[in-house]
């Protein structure tokens, strides 16, 4: 039996959707992406060099390709005994590139809660860092995770299933109310 077929192994991923920071770093790139080609062709012109205009495709796709996957990428995490993976992945023609972020230990974790945005705002402030590792921060099915993490308080938002809330009960001591939500 391999870790895929353990009964405490489960792994969710899922796309992140652009909204706040991420809609607004998204709009500038485009921004930037016209403002490149308008500069190229002002050079171009300027520099009685216009045929060289007709690779600005090429450095345009070349601009688009190294920097647009910093605003357009997928969220993964794995549980498997105790543990948590948090991390990114991009699929590309030679399959899925994972970068796993960190790894959290369940059984330590301060605190294990589904999010509610109106009432966890307040938790969140103590929090020297918060991830969100959610697909959007408006999701109702959502789990707050606090944790201390290179000793700094740490919290992390992630999407949950009922599967995760059963693991998350079974594993975490701290891990209130996930059996009373219906996770979808």
């Amino acid at each position: 039996m391999n870790e895929f077929d353990s009964p405490s192994y489960t792994e969710y991923a899922y796309e992140k959707k652009p909204e706040g920071a991420l809609r607004t770093f998204r709009f500038l790139l485009v921004l930037l992406y016209i403002a490149f080609v308008g500069l190229l062709f002002l050079f171009c012109y300027l520099s009685k060099l216009i045929p060289l205009f007709a690779l600005a495709p090429v450095f345009t796709w070349m601009l688009v390709f190294f920097t647009w996957r910093y605003v357009s990428y997928d969220i993964y995490y794995t549980f498997n005994h105790g543990e948590m993976e948090f991390g990114t992945y991009k699929t590309t023609k030679g399959g899925a590139r994972r970068r796993p972020r960190f790894t959290v230990d369940v059984r330590l974790a301060e605190a294990v809660v589904p999010y509610s945005n109106a009432t966890d705002t307040v938790a969140l402030r103590t929090c020297d860092k918060v991830y969100e590792y959610c697909s959007s921060i408006s999701d109702e099915n959502l789990i707050l995770m606090i944790f201390n993490k290179d000793g700094k308080r740490t919290a992390v938002i992630f999407n949950g299933t009922k599967r995760v809330a059963s693991l998350l009960s079974t594993f975490a001591p701290n891990a209130k109310g996930l059996k009373d939500k219906d996770f979808v």
